[in-house]
């Protein structure tokens, strides 16, 4: 989802501009995900009219790559591990991710800007796909010797890894 405001410093909220909202539902496109934008209507519940020739180009501009990302499917090259218990126990308060997303955020930023394809996945879902990759993270590793019952724990992988 992408908010179709920003905010900078002390400055007042604004809506974003087409050329801002394409870049950044080019890269959830790029990895064959499907976009939403989240806006906000007038106080009486009418949309604004030109938020939405905006979110009209915005449109057209995904529409355009739809066949090139609809119903694709990633390599399975990286699995990175989002612990539940992790991201539960760190974000504080429950909407303010504290410091709760930084491990996974640096670990998703190191594998895509070396070229790699990367699947964030939660603990059940890791242990169901496991082998079909080749190298998988968990990023939270001090807190993986804390608990017990995380899928990375005394489990080893194809490429050889352990929590």
């Amino acid at each position: 989802m992408a908010w179709s405001f920003l905010r900078t410093g002390n400055q007042p909220w604004v809506f974003k501009p087409a050329v801002h909202l394409c870049q950044e539902l080019s890269v959830v496109l790029a990895q064959g995900g499907s976009v939403f934008i989240y806006d906000n209507p007038q106080r009486s519940g009418r949309l604004t009219g030109w938020h939405q020739d905006i979110l009209a180009q915005v449109a057209d501009f995904c529409g355009k790559r739809k066949e090139f990302c609809f119903k694709t499917e990633t390599i399975p090259q990286i699995a990175l591990l989002h612990s539940q218990s992790f991201f539960y126990r760190h974000n504080d308060p429950l909407y303010n991710f504290a410091d709760a997303n930084q491990p996974i955020e640096g670990a998703l930023h190191a594998a895509l800007e070396n070229g790699y394809s990367v699947d964030i996945l939660n603990e059940e879902t890791l242990l169901e796909r496991m082998a079909q990759y080749p190298s998988w993270s968990y990023p939270n590793r001090k807190d993986c010797l804390k608990n017990s019952g995380t899928p990375s724990e005394n489990t080893r992988v194809t490429a050889g890894a352990y929590c």
